[in-house]
């Protein structure tokens, strides 16, 4: 297979994991990642290629990103101590 037609291949896979994505409400990291082993095995992409390597560096880049987005910061924040009450003695 040609370097542009499986580019194409994977923008294509790209599109229908979030299209899976939003249907079945799972996030689309992990639906990329299992899109993109399957097709890993499906084509015998070759991992030493600069193009497939360059890919591969960036979505990682992207998907930790979105890692960190999706988190809910009020979780995230320390929970806040009940103030004490002054005694009126």
């Amino acid at each position: 297979m040609d370097s542009i037609q499986l580019a194409a291949v994977l923008a294509a896979l790209v599109v229908l994991a979030s299209m899976i994505s939003v249907e079945i409400g799972l996030s689309v990291a992990l639906i990329e990642l299992a899109l993109g082993v399957v097709a890993g095995n499906l084509f015998s992409l070759n991992p030493d290629a600069d193009w497939l390597v360059f890919i591969a560096t960036f979505a990682s880049i992207v998907l930790t990103f979105l890692a960190g987005a999706g988190q809910r910061r009020r979780l995230l924040r320390p929970a806040r101590l009940p103030r004490r009450r002054r005694d009126a003695a």
